[in-house]
Formats: C-alpha cells, sequence, structure tokens
C-alpha cells in the first residue's frame, strides 16, 4: 500500500487570491464606470493617431445627453466627423498647444450640435507614455449655456 499526500494549500490560496483580486478589478471597474456615466459634464478620451489626426475613444452619458448624438456614432470616428466649424478648429488648435505645452489647456467655445447650441467651458489634458509621446487627450466640458443665457439676459 502507498499514501501520495500532494499538499495543495498553496495552489489553493493562490487561486482564492487571484479570484479576490479579480473581483476587487471588476468592482472597481464597476465603480469608475458609474462616475463616469454619472457626472453632469462632458468626459471623453482621444487618442493621437500617428498621422496626428484625433480619434474619440471614449465619451460619457453626459456627452450624449448634452449633444444628442449618440456614443455609437461617436466611438472611433475622428473629431472631424463629431465637432462642427469653427468648433472643430479651436478644439484642434487648443489640442495641439495642450500637446506642445505638455500642460491641461481651458477654453470656452460655443458649438452646434442637435439639441441645439452649446457654451462650454472646456478642459483637455495630454496623457504620455512612457517616451514622452503624447497619446492620449482627457477632456471635459462643463455646459455653460443656460448661464450665459441668464447672464445675457
Amino acid at each position: 500500500m502507498m499514501v501520495v499526500f500532494n499538499d495543495i494549500t498553496e495552489k489553493e490560496i493562490s487561486l482564492k487570491k487571484i479570484k479576490d483580486n479579480e473581483q476587487k478589478l471588476l468592482d472597481s471597474q464597476q465603480q469608475l464606470s458609474l462616475i463616469y456615466n454619472n457626472v453632469k459634464d462632458v468626459i471623453f478620451v482621444i487618442s493621437i493617431e500617428a498621422d496626428g489626426k484625433f480619434k474619440f475613444l471614449s465619451v460619457n452619458q453626459a456627452f450624449t445627453d448634452i449633444t444628442g448624438i449618440q456614443e455609437s456614432d461617436v466611438i472611433g470616428k475622428y473629431i472631424d466627423y463629431i465637432i462642427p466649424e469653427p468648433s472643430l478648429t479651436l478644439a484642434v488648435s487648443k489640442y495641439k498647444q495642450a500637446i506642445s505645452s505638455k500642460e491641461k489647456i481651458t477654453w470656452t467655445e460655443t458649438t452646434p450640435y442637435p439639441t441645439g447650441t452649446k457654451i462650454g467651458e472646456v478642459t483637455v489634458t495630454p496623457i504620455f507614455d512612457q517616451y514622452n509621446n503624447c497619446v492620449q487627450l482627457v477632456g471635459s466640458v462643463h455646459d455653460i449655456t443656460e448661464l450665459k443665457k441668464k447672464n445675457d439676459s
């Protein structure tokens, strides 16, 4: 008679740690998604393509609510497909300024969208990779349309 004993305690502990970490990551992602999509300001992420063009990677629910443009019509599209003139020229100029200065840039712009003309305080922050190349811009827009209307009347 031969008895073979294989202690699997370490393996079970490791598997439990992996499962716990996966659950923590999932919980964290869900929490961030809730925050991202419940913030009242527009939040967006833009990639900087190899040809220097700007493409939408992500927009929050406020983007859809304020602009009237569906997320599925934005994600993966170049900004010139989404942002109308004259705001497009201003935005591209400010994006390039943020990239070259390596700093957050803020400006006010007035843009016509399907939901009407919106006035927003726009902020973009450049995101750099390990080689100091700007690879993304993270932006937000605080809609000040109603505030401007009140102040102008």
